[in-house]
């Protein structure tokens, strides 16, 4: 399963790792995806997980499989795909991914966005560890990613 190997910092290693093969800045990059610098640094670091809609961004441009994206497992380019050939600001989202990786990144988006509003912060290891959490919890339960729940497991695991 996704949650075990599921890993921030080695999130950001083969983001920042796909970036500099295409000789891109983080700038270029953010543009590229609709992103922001700082954010794309985030990223690289291990500050930041890229949600949903920045992972489907990632898939298209660089032409990779999100599985290896967030775990390094499997092939990492996809077949079918020709990297870099598309401007995936532009696009809208055609694909339909599997359950896993629509559910993982709806977890992250709704994580993200109740951090900034709640302006609070988490340790990496912490927020994976929730996220993994969270993860086994809504395939458990079959529930989608709802943010009652989110909250509820982020007051447990910041206490």
């Amino acid at each position: 399963m996704i949650y075990r190997y599921f890993d921030i910092n080695m999130i950001g290693k083969r983001i920042k790792q796909l970036r500099v093969s295409k000789k891109l800045t983080q700038q270029q990059l953010a543009d590229k995806i609709a992103s922001s610098s700082g954010y794309i640094s985030e990223m690289e670091s291990g500050k930041a997980i890229p949600g949903g809609t920045r992972l489907l961004s990632l898939k298209r441009y660089f032409g990779v499989s999100i599985d290896w994206l967030l775990t390094g497992e499997g092939a990492p380019y996809l077949e079918n795909e020709k990297q870099g050939s598309k401007d995936v600001a532009s696009e809208q989202a055609a694909h339909i991914e599997p359950f896993e990786m629509e559910l993982i990144g709806d977890i992250i988006e709704s994580l993200e966005r109740i951090l900034q509003e709640e302006g609070s912060n988490l340790p990496p290891e912490k927020k994976r560890r929730l996220i993994e959490l969270l993860y086994k919890y809504f395939t458990k339960t079959g529930e989608k990613a709802d943010e009652g729940v989110i909250r509820e497991h982020l007051r447990l695991i910041a206490a």
